[in-house]
């Protein structure tokens, strides 16, 4: 799942943001290049972000209101 989100980042912001880089980036494989690690550790975190915020607002609906005694 990571992948194919990273992938389609990639795809989309990849290309036109760092463009200064297009030689550098298709010297090395997809394994070493240096702007696929980055945009594959910003898509991590920030879905890593995501779900744990989607996780807590779900808790929340399920627990209702919380009082304590």
């Amino acid at each position: 799942m990571l992948l194919i989100i990273s992938t389609a980042v990639f795809a989309e912001v990849g290309c036109r943001t760092f463009t200064n880089l297009d030689r550098h980036m298709f010297d090395s494989t997809a394994d070493s290049n240096h702007i696929f690690a980055f945009i594959k550790c910003i898509v991590t975190c920030y879905t890593k972000i995501r779900m744990h915020h989607l996780a807590k607002q779900k808790t929340a609906e399920i627990t209702g209101i919380s009082v304590r005694k």
